[in-house]
């Protein structure tokens, strides 16, 4: 009996890492998979109140802006520093915004070619269980 209980006092902490991880990397397929992929200078289509992430392909960009619908630069927070990875490559986070109201959002990181993409993908929230 004691035993046992040694067991899974050892046992229960490693597998709920594992269980943790496990839902860490679904996350983060799900946001690779379900955000916008535009390029530097471009716009992206959001609702009002939709909460959004910047993830760029140039680790070494963190300068970003978003202006909205009426051309006004939008109030950022930095990003986090999460790395994920789809088709159109690897991107790291570096702000996230909120969108006040429905409409074209223009993104422009300092550093990036034209051509350079830009994921815009919802943000990473955790919550009570």
């Amino acid at each position: 009996m004691i035993v046992g209980g040694i067991i899974l006092f050892v046992i229960g902490p490693v597998m709920g890492l594992f269980i943790g991880g496990i839902g860490s990397a679904i996350v983060a397929a799900s946001i690779a998979t379900s955000g916008d992929v535009i390029t530097n200078g471009q716009q992206v289509t959001l609702s009002s109140n939709d909460e959004r992430a910047l993830y760029v392909s140039n680790a070494a960009t963190n300068n970003c802006t978003v202006v909205d619908p009426d051309g006004k630069e939008v109030r950022t927070s930095p990003g986090g520093g999460m790395n994920i990875s789809n088709n159109d490559g690897d991107f790291n986070s570096v702000l996230t915004f909120k969108a006040d109201k429905s409409g074209d959002y223009r993104v422009s990181c300092e550093g990036l070619d034209d051509t350079d993409a830009i994921l815009v993908g919802p943000t990473l929230t955790f919550g009570k269980f």
